[in-house]
């Protein structure tokens, strides 16, 4: 049974994947105020939310780890830590998405 809803609604659940990029920029709280409000109401409607983040590397591995791991720490905040990914993109390779790293991925 999906959650909160029951009867023919409940037929009409879907797997929605929201996508963005908020981790190129997670301590910006107003872009993530607006996209993560979706999230939870999607869920109440008894959706499957999952958010997929995008992050082209900076160069830098330990400043990609920082901002992975503050994005991390932003969707645990809003209880939706077991809910996305990050695929860390390098730039300056042509990449098959099938093989991209994704790091800390739950």
């Amino acid at each position: 049974m999906t959650r909160g809803i029951s009867g023919p609604a409940a037929l009409s659940r879907l797997r929605l994947v929201l996508a963005g990029g908020l981790a190129r920029d997670p301590q910006g709280r107003g872009p993530w105020a607006c996209f993560l409000q979706h999230v939870p109401r999607l869920r109440d409607l008894g959706h499957d939310v999952f958010w997929l983040d995008a992050l082209p590397s900076t160069g830098a591995r330990t400043r990609d780890e920082r901002l992975i791991h503050v994005f991390f720490t932003g969707f645990k905040e809003c209880d939706l830590r077991d809910r996305c990914a990050v695929l860390l993109i390098d730039k300056e390779e042509e990449q098959d998405l099938r093989a991209a790293p994704v790091p800390w991925a739950v």
